[in-house]
């Protein structure tokens, strides 16, 4: 059973008034929500923000963020001494900062706001403090929270950037409509949903904190560790406490956000290939398919066009080979998703490369042997008629 019906709502909220990336979309709503669960963590992210150009959208994703998250306070509307006191009376609150580039420059050399930094910088970890005097008497207060702040170019330094998010904003089509963040009726939407986002996360707190306190994230990917894992390990035990799609999104989301080139193993037309197929049997949950209704999934891939201008013939005989057999009747071949893990090992992938839980032997397209810490394949590799 799902638990997912809030974080799905959040979604389709920002929707209405953001234009980004799925992957973007999700994030800035698995972050918001992890501001309501801040003490079941011990380290949190930072969400960057940036483009090259202005008008990109960069503040209508802050403003969303800070209309989901709790206690968010606006930096640049805040002195430095009344953010140090924001922070004494509301612990764990959510810094957020547009025109970051205002504090470290566009280059992100500069130092102008010393709280803002030290709130940026070091808050990202549980036990970081700051001096504030509350009536003239010197007290250690917590800056440990979640911050979504934006800027132009690089924005900020580069031990800044390194532990945050980072999410790159492109200005909308003029063809694309969407509603006014600003609007009163907006912001009630957004206020009632950061009340129930909080509700949510609030019961979900135990299963969020056990989660959490798991060492082997790198069963969700194998590149989940050291500074990666304390970025992003929050927001995969809030979209494991809520099911559904969101612990694949999550991993989606971080594949395509965390990792770079060197990070990714070379992906050929076959290799490509055999992902696409692997997205099909995700997306319809099932370990078999028609050959027939693989082609049709391909071919309906809006960010695959090779399919479309390809004849349905040409594909499957593509396909088969792919998976190490002669082509056949496509009305009568069946492929197994097991069946991709013959046709993947030989290519270096990771399994969580492909499919979202690893860890889950059942109807994968891999197998991973935990000990030899290496994925096998059990499985013959055929076509059944």
């Amino acid at each position: 059973m799902t638990n997912d019906r809030i974080l799905n709502q959040a979604r389709d909220f920002f929707a209405t008034f953001a234009h980004a990336s799925d992957e973007t979309l999700d994030v800035l709503v698995l972050a918001s929500a992890v501001t309501h669960a801040t003490d079941a963590f011990t380290s949190l992210p930072r969400v960057l923000i940036t483009s090259s150009q202005m008008e990109s959208g960069k503040s209508v994703m802050l403003d969303g963020c800070a209309m989901l998250s709790a206690n968010a306070i606006n930096a640049a509307g805040s002195t430095q001494e009344g953010l140090k006191a924001y922070f004494y009376e509301t612990p764990g609150a959510t810094l957020v900062r547009d025109e970051i580039s205002q504090v470290f420059g566009e280059a992100g050399t500069q130092r102008r706001e010393h709280v803002t930094y030290d709130v940026l910088n070091r808050g990202y970890m549980r036990g970081e403090t700051i001096t504030h005097s509350v009536q003239k008497v010197p007290v250690d207060v917590s800056i440990f929270g979640v911050a979504f702040i934006a800027g132009l170019r690089k924005a900020v330094p580069d031990d800044l950037a390194s532990r945050s998010i980072r999410i790159t904003a492109k200005r909308k089509p003029d063809t694309i409509d969407l509603d006014d963040r600003k609007d009163p009726g907006v912001a009630a939407v957004g206020a009632a949903l950061s009340r129930a986002l909080h509700h949510w996360v609030r019961a979900n707190a135990e299963d969020i904190r056990v989660y959490a306190k798991d060492t082997n994230f790198r069963r969700i990917h194998p590149k989940l560790t050291d500074r990666r894992k304390q970025i992003w390990y929050s927001l995969f035990s809030v979209a494991d406490a809520a099911g559904g799609t969101w612990p694949e999104r999550a991993r989606r989301a971080f594949m395509a956000m965390a990792l770079g080139e060197t990070d990714r193993p070379a992906v050929g037309p076959t290799d490509q290939l055999v992902l696409d197929v692997a997205r099909a049997f995700r997306t319809t949950s099932t370990d078999r398919l028609l050959l027939s209704d693989i082609v049709h999934d391909l071919e309906t891939m809006e960010d695959r066009p090779q399919y479309a201008m390809s004849s349905r013939d040409k594909i499957a005989k593509d396909i088969s080979r792919a998976f190490g057999d002669t082509a056949r009747s496509m009305r009568a071949t069946v492929l197994h998703g097991k069946d991709a893990g013959k046709a993947g090992r030989g290519m270096g992938w990771y399994a969580s490369d492909v499919m979202p839980t690893a860890d889950k032997l059942e109807g994968e397209l891999f197998t991973v042997d935990e000990t030899a810490e290496e994925f096998i394949d059990p499985f013959d590799v055929s076509f059944d008629e």
